[in-house]
């Protein structure tokens, strides 16, 4: 290991856990910090790894620094695991909010009848799901920190008195670091969608413009047919959510997390299989309500297109999904190889 390396880890290991946008600015007075120290002792002389030890052992638990520049420390969680808790509780509960208002916005144009009624039941709604998402989060990082997946297995350095430079982590390959926009815009996407799903399944159809009437829509899915389904429907988000937040704290591609990512893709596999498989789940009276429509449809409509379309459709929902598992779970394999690899 070249002499400096141990710097550079030690840089890495503070400034990843401090905002964006204080990491480059820390990162220099930090790296001039450490130059000074090192020249200071080295007295004109060759700088050594035992010298770099030493000045970094006098520095301290990266974490420990960490919290000094943030200037204040935090306890809930963890100290180790808090910033990524709170980044995801963040995201978890803007991305309900904002959820939950697309769909009260949507059923309000296409109902307008519900008036002040339908703006309660957002309201409570959207607060009771605020709440449920804030405990969700909070109980599945304790999951995470205290049963089987603690911060030592996710790679995370944790505070201890017997802090040695030579525990510092190597510096994850670019090319098998996991960019943080991706986990982040996986739990936006689950979390809309189930919340679709769970409140507003209705909405997921066909709409048309009609002559006087505004917009008409038909729902594709029966709805009490698919809310048997719900229950595991909502344990695979869940997983999903589990994954991409394996993905943000871990920050770098191993074959564990290659494995869990694979396994969560296959078990979606199996509920698409079962759930796509079942003909009761769709709406049975598409065509009929498309009939009942069409004469106040703005434009004419192929009903015979339609039909066909609806039929071809029920089907190739599987063949998507399949094929969108397969492609994800080679493409996760080659980057878990690539890091086993480097």
């Amino acid at each position: 290991m070249k002499v400096m390396e141990y710097v550079d880890r030690y840089i890495y290991a503070v400034t990843q856990k401090l905002q964006e946008k204080q990491r480059q600015d820390i990162e220099q007075e930090l790296r001039g910090l450490i130059e000074d120290m090192l020249e200071e002792r080295a007295n004109g002389g060759e700088i050594t790894q035992q010298l770099v030890e030493e000045v970094l052992q006098e520095l301290g638990n990266p974490s420990e620094l960490a919290d000094q520049y943030r200037g204040y420390k935090r306890y809930l969680i963890s100290p180790e695991m808090f910033t990524f808790y709170w980044t995801i509780m963040k995201i978890v509960l803007a991305s309900i909010a904002i959820s939950m208002t697309v769909v009260f916005m949507v059923e309000a144009i296409t109902d307008s009848s519900q008036g002040l009624n339908h703006f309660a039941d957002y309201f409570a709604t959207t607060t009771n799901t605020l709440l449920q998402g804030f405990a969700w989060v909070t109980i599945v990082f304790g999951i995470i920190e205290y049963t089987g997946m603690n911060s030592k297995k996710l790679g995370i350095d944790t505070v201890t008195k017997s802090w040695k430079p030579s525990m510092l982590t190597a510096i994850p390959d670019p090319s098998i670091r996991i960019k943080k926009s991706d986990p982040i815009a996986g739990i936006i996407f689950t979390i809309f969608f189930s919340i679709i799903f769970m409140f507003a399944l209705e909405l997921i159809g066909v709409y048309f413009s009609t002559n006087g009437d505004g917009i008409k829509s038909i729902a594709i899915f029966d709805v009490d047919v698919f809310h048997r389904y719900l229950p595991f429907f909502l344990g695979v988000m869940a997983l999903f959510i589990l994954r991409d937040i394996v993905k943000l704290v871990v920050g770098k591609w191993s074959v564990k997390v290659a494995v869990f990512c694979i396994a969560v893709n296959i078990i979606w596999l199996i509920l698409a299989l079962i759930l796509f498989n079942d003909q009761s789940i769709w709406n049975p009276t598409f065509m009929e309500e498309l009939v009942r429509i069409g004469s106040g449809l703005s434009t004419e409509v192929d009903f015979q297109e339609i039909a066909r379309i609806w039929d071809v459709s029920k089907d190739i929902w599987i063949y998507i999904v399949s094929l969108v598992v397969l492609f994800e779970s080679i493409w996760i394999a080659m980057k878990a190889y690539r890091g086993r690899r480097i």
